[in-house]
C-alpha cells in the first residue's frame, strides 16, 4: 500500500502519525520539505513531485492506482490550488483523502482496531430486544 503525504506542516504529531501508518504497512510518499523532514526523522519515504513541479506528480500516481490514502494539509494559496486537483483525482479514484491532522489521527485509530474486514449489512447488525 502507498500513503501519499503532500503535507506542508511538519510537527511531532505528523511524525507520530506517519510512524503508525508505516507500522500498518503503508509506504510513505511526500513532497519537497516534508520529504526532507520525514527522512531526517528516520522514517523511510519516497519523494514525489507536487502538482506544479512537473511529471510524474502526485495526481499522476493517484490516477495510476499507486496511492491508497491521502493526508493533505495545505498552507498558502498555491498549495490550496494544488489541493483541489489532488482531492478531485482522489474522489475519481475512490481514494480516501483527509485534509486535517485530526482526520489522519482518526484513520490511525481505525486501523489500530483489529476487527475482521468482513462486510455486513446494517440490518444484520441491528439487534431487536
Amino acid at each position: 500500500m502507498h500513503l501519499s503525504l503532500c503535507v506542508i506542516q511538519t510537527s511531532l504529531v505528523l511524525l507520530v502519525l506517519r510512524k503508525q501508518l508505516v507500522g500498518f504497512g503503508f509506504k510513505v510518499l511526500a513532497t519537497g520539505g516534508t520529504y526532507e523532514f520525514i527522512k531526517a526523522a528516520g522514517i523511510e519515504c519516497e519523494r514525489v513531485n507536487k502538482v506544479t513541479e512537473g511529471r510524474p506528480n502526485i495526481v499522476d500516481r493517484l490516477k495510476n492506482g499507486e496511492v491508497h490514502l491521502i493526508i493533505n494539509t495545505t498552507e498558502g494559496k498555491q498549495a490550496q490550488q494544488d489541493s483541489f486537483s489532488i482531492r478531485r483525482s482522489a474522489l475519481q479514484a475512490k481514494v480516501y483523502n483527509t485534509t486535517t491532522l485530526n482526520g489522519a489521527d482518526a484513520v490511525c485509530q481505525a486501523f489500530a482496531i483489529q476487527l475482521p474486514m468482513d462486510v455486513y449489512r446494517l440490518q444484520d447488525l441491528q439487534t431487536v430486544g
